[in-house]
């Protein structure tokens, strides 16, 4: 059987509408979305890592960031997601996605690797993440991934999809309002249950606000000098001690 090509895919832009130009805030000395391609260096279990931006001209300051990450940079579709993910499979060769938010700044390569071996030993369709608590899977929300076929993406791609659907892609697989799949017969939702030392599904890692981004500067400018990779129970200790989570 032939050997599948999974590539991982971060998406990126400068027109945040809460928190403009989030990608570009520093971390650690360096713009947010360099240190999330820095810590997705680190997976194991894929073939590549593309930087996707829409194809206009402000996402252009991307180009530099990708190249210094040693990164494939990528401009596609402006406000489809799912169109953008598309081109980048066809350039790509993609057989496996793997999509990870760009703001994501504690992706944990260790969960990706493990979420993208779960999906590569099902025999169904599926989409499957340990990224947003499918299920009650226990994660804190911004450290993992989440995990299609390309030929899964094609069949979605040729509904009438709406704004939302077109952007918002885990949408069109599981309805988080009633907590459950979709279209079972389609494709099924699949996740993994989240190891008992980090499950807390009240944390919140992403970045989608400026007291989200001070919050993971804080975590950053006090773990990152010490330990490059920090994991997330390095990041449990820390909120433990300052006593920010208990």
């Amino acid at each position: 059987m032939k050997k599948k090509r999974v590539v991982l895919v971060v998406e990126a832009r400068v027109g945040s509408k809460r928190l403009p130009n989030k990608s570009l805030l520093h971390l650690a000395g360096e713009p947010l979305i360099y240190r999330i391609l820095e810590r997705l260096k680190k997976c194991k279990r894929v073939d590549n890592i593309v930087l996707a931006s829409p194809d206009t001209p402000k996402n252009k300051v991307f180009k530099k960031i990708a190249k210094k990450a040693k990164v494939s940079m990528f401009f596609g579709a402006n406000q489809n997601i799912v169109k953008r993910h598309l081109q980048v499979a066809k350039k790509y060769k993609i057989d496996v996605i793997v999509r990870v938010p760009g703001d994501n700044c504690v992706s944990e390569p260790k969960e990706i690797d493990k979420i993208i071996n779960f999906h590569l030993n099902l025999k169904e369709r599926s989409f499957t993440s340990n990224l947003i608590p499918f299920f009650r899977s226990g994660y804190p929300d911004g450290i993992g991934a989440e995990v299609f076929d390309h030929s899964t993406l094609k069949e979605i791609s040729k509904k009438k999809l709406t704004y939302k659907q077109k952007e918002w892609l885990s949408i069109n697989f599981f309805d988080y309002k009633k907590e459950k799949v979709i279209n079972p017969k389609f494709c099924n939702v699949n996740t993994l249950k989240c190891p008992k030392s980090y499950r807390m599904p009240k944390l919140r890692l992403d970045v989608n606000t400026i007291s989200d981004y001070n919050f993971i500067k804080d975590i950053y400018d006090n773990l990152y000098s010490k330990k490059k990779l920090f994991r997330i129970q390095d990041v449990i200790k820390f909120l433990k001690g300052k006593k920010i989570w208990k």
